[in-house]
C-alpha cells in the first residue's frame, strides 16, 4: 500500500528517478522480508538447540543411569564368582580332610564319595540355600541317615551337613524327628 502510494506521486518524475526510486524500495522491502526470514531462522535454531540440549541430558542421564545398572551388575557377579570361588576352595579343603589317604583304616568305594560330596555340599549350602528348600528336599532325613553308614569319612561330613543345618530354628525339630539326635549319640 505504501509503496503504491509513493509510485503514484512519483509519476510525472524522470524514468531514471522512477527506476532509482523502485531500486531502493525494493531493496528496502527485500531486506525487511530477509530480516524476517532471518529472525524465524535464529528462533527455529534456538528451539533446535534447546531440543537438542535436552536430548543430550537425556541421553547423558541415561548412559550415567546404565553405567551404574552395569557398574552394579558386575560387582554383583564379581562377589557371586567370589563366593563361588570361596565354597569351592572350602569343598576342596573339606574333602581333602575327609576322604581318607591309601594308609587310612577305612576305604571309601564310589557310593560312599558320593555321600561325603553330598553332605559337605548340604553343609555349605546351609547358608546359601533357603532352609525350606532343604527341609521340602529331606535333607535332615538323609543326613540323619548317613550317620548309621559304617564309615567314618561318611559320617564326619553328614554330622558337620546336620550341626550347620541346625543353627536355623526350623531345623532343629526335623531333625530331631528324623532320629538325628539319637544317631548323633550312638556315634
Amino acid at each position: 500500500e505504501e509503496v503504491g502510494k509513493k509510485l503514484k506521486r512519483m509519476e510525472n518524475k524522470p524514468i531514471k528517478d522512477f527506476l532509482d526510486i523502485c531500486l531502493r524500495e525494493f531493496d528496502v522491502a527485500v531486506s525487511l522480508q530477509v530480516s524476517d526470514m532471518r529472525e524465524t531462522f535464529d528462533g527455529a535454531l534456538d528451539e533446535l538447540r534447546d531440543n537438542c540440549n535436552k536430548v543430550e541430558k537425556n541421553l547423558s542421564t541415561l548412559l550415567e543411569w546404565k553405567q551404574k545398572t552395569c557398574d552394579a551388575r558386575v560387582a554383583q557377579a564379581l562377589k557371586q564368582r567370589d563366593q563361588e570361588r570361596k565354597e569351592k576352595l572350602s569343598l576342596a579343603k573339606w574333602m581333602k580332610e575327609f576322604t581318607p589317604s591309601k594308609y587310612a583304616y577305612t576305604q571309601t568305594d564310589e557310593v560312599d564319595f558320593a555321600f561325603i560330596r553330598f553332605a559337605l555340599n548340604m553343609a555349605i549350602a546351609c547358608d546359601v540355600c533357603p532352609v525350606q528348600k532343604q527341609l521340602d528336599a529331606g535333607a535332615p532325613a538323609f543326613l540323619s541317615s548317613m550317620l548309621t553308614v559304617k564309615n567314618d569319612c561318611v559320617v564326619g561330613p553328614a554330622s558337620m551337613a546336620l550341626a550347620h543345618l541346625s543353627l536355623h530354628v526350623e531345623c532343629k525339630a526335623p531333625i530331631a524327628a528324623a532320629g538325628g539326635i539319637t544317631a548323633c549319640v550312638d556315634l
